[in-house]
């Protein structure tokens, strides 16, 4: 009896350990992207709290995926009219595997705005930028992606926040 009930454990066993290493194997082979660093160039709009109009804007980012759901990257932005630039180092959190993959990003860094522009009191002030956001990537091919991503950014000094709407095409290395 003691026999039986051990060779049902060894064959539990052995049949688990296969299972797990077929697996491993088909997470391998269907794995939609490598892991490591990316490059992504964006274009999108914003519009800037309390001002009327929207603005177009064109930015990038440099990142490196650490693992499957987390990256750390920089991001820059800038208006059309060069009056706004915002650049942030941020991490980015995606919740799926697989081609479709919805993420939000957090960080901070700085902003540069023109105030008053037009005026002989035109002023270039620097600031504190914190950016929080989300969005999603839709993976073309194993390097080539297409991202839409909202973000609000936040800058300090009582400088105009604004929201931005953003179009990219990433390419992972």
């Amino acid at each position: 009896m003691l026999g039986r009930v051990l060779t049902v454990c060894m064959a539990l066993l052995v049949a688990s350990i296969s299972e797990a290493a077929a697996d491993d194997e088909k997470k391998k082979q269907t794995r939609i992207r490598p892991r490591g660093p990316y490059l992504q160039l964006t274009g999108g709009i914003q519009s800037v709290t309390g001002e009327s109009g929207i603005d177009a804007t064109i930015g990038g980012k440099i990142g490196v995926d650490i693992i499957d759901w987390v990256a750390l990257e920089a991001e820059f932005e800038g208006s059309r009219d060069a009056r706004r630039f915002v650049a942030t180092l941020q991490q980015r959190s995606a919740f799926l595997r697989g081609r479709f993959k919805p993420f939000v990003v957090g960080g901070i860094g700085i902003a540069r705005v023109t105030q008053n522009e037009g005026t002989p009191q035109t002023d270039n002030v620097t600031a504190v930028a914190l950016r929080f956001g989300g969005g999603a990537d839709y993976w073309l091919s194993k390097h080539v992606a297409m991202s839409l991503q909202a973000s609000y950014v936040i800058i300090a000094n009582g400088l105009s926040d604004h929201t931005s709407v953003g179009l990219g095409l990433r390419y992972a290395f």
